[in-house]
C-alpha cells in the first residue's frame, strides 16, 4: 500500500522526467543529423577553444592548474567552458562534449521550470510552463548551440526557485540554494549581473511580506547575500578590469546598439526582441497569462482589505517569478 502510494505521488515526477529527456534526446538527434562534422560559428569556436585551454592546463597543472587557469582574469563567463573542460579529458569529441553540456543546462532548465509551476499546484500550469518553454524558437537554437545564453537560464531559473522555496528567507537550506544560485549568475553569463539586483529585491520585497521572525529573515538574507558575494568574487574579483570594459563598452554601453533592435522606444524594443524568440502563439499565451495575472490581482483586492490582500499576495511563492519577470524586462529595456 504505501510503495502504491508513493509511485502515485512520484507519477508527475516520473512524466515530467521522461519529457524533458525525450525533448533533449530529439535535439540530440537534431545535432547529430544538422551539425555534426559542420563548422561551428566563431562564437563556439572561441568557446570550445577556452574549455580546451582549461582541460590542458589540467593535464599540465592537475586541479590547481585547471583552477588557475579558469579563475585567469578574462571577460568570458567561466562556468560552462569549465564543465565543458572535465570531460574533454578523457579525449571526447570537443563538440559533442560541448553540445551534450548546453542540453544539460536545458533539461535542468525545464525541469526547474516544472519544479516552480508544480509549486502552484495545478497541473495545468505546469503543463502550460512545460510547453511554452520547450517549443520556444529561440530557446530550442540556443540549446543546439555552446553558447552561454542556456546555462545561465538554469543559474537564473535555480535562483528564482530556491527564493520562491525559501518562502520568504525563513528556511536556511534553500536561502543558502539562493546565494549560491545568485553567485554563479554572473559566472553563467556576465551580462546576468544586471538581473542580480532585481533578484535581492524581489527577496527584500518577500520576506518583508511574510510574518516571521525578523532577526531569522535578516540572518538568512546576509548569509546569502555573502555567500553570492563569495562565489562570485572568486572570478570576479581578478576579472574586474575587463568584466567592467566588456559591460561599460559591449554589454550595455555604447557598442551595445550593435547587437539590439532599434526601436522608437524601450517597451517597442523589449517586444521586438521578444518576436524574434517567440512564435505567435507563445506570445498570445503569455499575453493571457498576464492578463489573467492582472485580473485575480484585481479581483482579489475588490474582495478584502487592501493592505492585507497585497501581503497575502507579495509572499505568495508565484509572486518571486512575476517580480523577476518584470523587474528583469525593465532591465533588458
Amino acid at each position: 500500500m504505501l510503495a502504491r502510494t508513493l509511485m502515485h505521488r512520484a507519477r508527475p515526477a516520473m512524466i515530467i522526467l521522461a519529457a524533458c529527456l525525450g525533448w533533449a534526446s530529439l535535439n540530440a538527434w537534431w545535432l547529430s543529423g544538422h551539425r555534426d562534422g559542420q563548422p561551428l560559428n566563431i562564437d563556439e569556436a572561441g568557446y570550445l577553444g577556452i574549455a580546451l585551454s582549461y582541460a590542458g592546463s589540467w593535464e599540465r597543472g592537475g586541479f590547481s592548474g585547471w583552477l588557475t587557469s579558469v579563475m585567469s582574469p578574462t571577460t568570458q563567463a567561466p562556468l560552462t567552458t569549465a564543465l565543458t573542460s572535465i570531460p574533454l579529458l578523457s579525449g571526447r569529441d570537443p563538440v559533442k562534449v560541448g553540445f551534450a553540456v548546453v542540453l544539460a543546462f536545458a533539461v535542468a532548465t525545464l525541469l526547474l521550470t516544472a519544479a516552480a509551476a508544480w509549486m502552484t499546484r495545478r497541473r495545468t500550469v505546469v503543463v502550460l510552463s512545460l510547453v511554452l518553454v520547450l517549443t520556444t524558437p529561440g530557446f530550442i537554437a540556443l540549446s543546439r548551440s555552446y553558447a552561454f545564453a542556456v546555462p545561465a537560464a538554469a543559474v537564473t531559473m535555480a535562483a528564482v526557485f530556491a527564493l520562491m522555496r525559501s518562502r520568504g528567507l525563513t528556511r536556511l537550506p534553500w536561502s543558502m540554494a539562493f546565494g549560491v544560485a545568485l553567485g554563479l549568475m554572473p559566472m553563467a553569463r556576465t551580462m546576468t549581473i544586471a538581473f542580480v539586483p532585481v533578484l535581492v529585491v524581489a527577496a527584500v520585497v518577500t520576506a518583508a511580506a511574510h510574518r516571521s521572525s525578523r532577526l531569522r529573515q535578516v540572518g538568512n538574507l546576509v548569509s546569502a547575500l555573502v555567500l553570492a558575494a563569495g562565489v562570485a568574487s572568486i572570478w570576479l574579483i581578478p576579472s574586474a578590469q575587463p568584466v567592467l570594459a566588456y559591460l561599460t563598452n559591449y554589454g550595455y554601453g555604447s557598442h551595445s546598439a550593435e547587437y539590439t533592435n532599434h526601436a522608437p522606444s524601450p517597451p517597442v524594443a523589449l517586444l521586438r526582441m521578444l518576436s524574434a524568440d517567440y512564435f505567435v502563439p507563445h506570445l498570445v499565451l503569455i499575453a493571457v497569462g498576464w492578463c489573467a495575472v492582472v485580473g485575480l490581482v484585481v479581483a482579489r483586492l475588490r474582495r478584502g482589505p487592501f493592505w492585507a490582500v497585497t501581503r497575502a499576495m507579495i509572499a505568495s511563492p508565484m509572486f518571486v517569478p512575476a517580480a523577476f519577470c518584470l523587474g528583469a524586462s525593465v532591465a533588458l529595456m
